[in-house]
């Protein structure tokens, strides 16, 4: 498995935000030059299977969705009441994308069993993009 952090963060009121959409942009984008070592995703040579943690609106993954092959996997989790949003996201960008794969979304807390994603496979990458946590929980 593959963890990459490109990240800023940003404590206030004993939260922690980690804020990265924009630079993932650039990031999951094969053609760019900005980062070095470049994403590693797109060097793979077997299938990836990639799970983004807190996925909320999933800007930077949808991005990512449009860039990668169709037996790529793209799993997008999150808390179960914000299900339902990454999954209008989810549709509303594949009724504009026909290339790439096709997200799926999964409801995902912090330090719950994660075995319903094993019908998966093998997680290849994991991306952690704008993510809101409590301090003492980082």
């Amino acid at each position: 498995m593959v963890c990459h952090l490109i990240s800023r963060s940003s404590a206030r009121n004993g939260l922690i935000a980690r804020e990265a959409s924009h630079a993932l942009l650039e990031y999951f984008t094969p053609s760019s030059t900005t980062f070095n070592p470049p994403c590693s995703i797109f060097n793979n040579a077997k299938k990836n299977t990639i799970i983004e943690l807190g996925s909320g609106q999933s800007v930077a993954s949808l991005h990512l969705a449009a860039q990668l092959d169709k037996e790529d996997t793209l799993v997008l989790t999150d808390l179960t009441n914000v299900v339902p949003l990454m999954q209008q996201s989810i549709d509303t960008w594949s009724q504009r994308h026909k290339e790439g794969v096709l997200p799926v979304a999964e409801p995902l807390g912090w330090g719950t069993d994660i075995d319903h994603l094993e019908k998966y496979g093998e997680i290849t990458h994991v991306v952690c993009c704008d993510l809101v946590s409590l301090v003492d929980e980082i």
